[in-house]
């Protein structure tokens, strides 16, 4: 499916299962017009079950009234590259019960944000409907494993930045939700870009404590990524040396980095600082030369490009976008962000 537009479809854009399957340079907007919620298990963007070797690519879901971008059950060897997801009800990406997949080089912006349904799309970035409390992430994976989140920029999505999620009503009377099958493991999530999320720029889920699901929530790693929050710099005068020591970027647990690593072991190599992005206010999210996120993210093999399209230098920068002046055409550029 190329160059298809679902738009302001009653219940969702488009659902999607079978093997070996193509999405790619769509526009998947304003579906759910209806604003069926999340009991109805499926709305917003699109709903993918049962795959295998899927790709998505290039594909623009904005105001959807439920998730953007939604994989569920049984999906694997997925890739989802170079997304723009932005102004969902629900997550931007959501990848959920399922295993193996590469989730890189995707926007996510401003997801999970409450709408009234008894008004009209109020701009064209802006979705209406319900919320769901625990939903609101720019990417959210549930209860998978084998997962690998890189170089995605996540900026003012409502709950989370990145959220790795155990999801324990799934082990409870439902045989077909086996705990074997469905764990929150081995994942991998480097090389992002978190800013200015609501909740936590990045939220794990900790391994539960009741022995029977010893091992559901295991060998999650995380680092190379940098958190910012706008808010906080400011209350400390924008000193950004006493903003990297002090400030706190995870949100819902009040944890500052260094708190954050002292928990988790984890983002040894991580950073808290201003991204320097080059227009926030118009949307381009690419970074300035001098970004601290320039060239300071990990080598992955797969990474050839970014968000644009543009080589991977060696090692790559974090976040969709390498700097804005390593693109040999920066009016592509703008054709592309809007």
């Amino acid at each position: 499916m190329r160059r298809c537009v679902a738009r302001l479809n009653g219940q969702m854009g488009f659902s999607g299962y079978g093997d070996h399957n193509v999405v790619e340079d769509c526009a998947i907007l304003y579906n759910n017009t209806r604003h069926s919620d999340f009991v109805c298990f499926e709305q917003g963007g699109c709903k993918i079950v049962r795959t295998g070797h899927w790709l998505v690519r290039r594909v623009r879901c904005s105001g959807n009234d439920g998730p953007g971008i939604w994989f569920d059950i049984d999906n694997h060897d997925a890739v989802i590259e170079q997304c723009w997801c932005e102004g969902n009800s629900g997550p931007g990406i959501m990848y959920e019960i399922s295993w193996d997949a590469d989730i890189r080089n995707n926007v996510l912006l401003n997801n999970g944000n409450a709408y009234q349904k008894d008004v009209q799309f109020n701009s064209i970035h802006n979705s209406v409907g319900h919320v769901e409390p625990v939903y609101g992430q720019g990417i959210l994976v549930q209860k998978s494993r084998n997962v690998r989140v890189y170089n995605n920029t996540c900026v003012g999505n409502r709950r989370c930045g990145i959220e790795l999620r155990h999801h324990p009503y799934q082990q409870a009377g439902n045989p077909g939700h086996s705990k074997e099958t469905y764990r929150l493991r081995d994942n991998e999530v480097f090389n992002n870009l978190l800013a200015d999320n609501g909740w936590d720029n990045l939220m794990v889920s900790a391994t539960p404590e009741n022995p029977v699901k010893a091992g559901e929530v295991s060998n999650n790693q995380h680092d190379w990524n940098l958190f910012h929050q706008s808010a906080v710099l400011t209350q400390y005068d924008n000193s950004l040396g006493n903003y990297c020591r002090w400030g706190k970027t995870q949100c819902a647990g009040s944890m500052s980095l260094e708190e954050w690593r002292a928990c988790t072991h984890q983002d040894l190599r991580s950073i808290q600082w201003d991204p320097c992005f080059l227009a926030p206010s118009e949307r381009d999210f690419r970074i300035e030369a001098h970004s601290a996120a320039a060239g300071r993210g990990r080598e992955v093999p797969v990474l050839e490009q970014d968000y644009l399209g543009n080589p991977r230098p060696s090692p790559p920068s974090i976040g969709a976008f390498e700097p804005a002046n390593y693109s040999s055409s920066s009016s592509t550029a703008r054709v592309l962000l809007v």
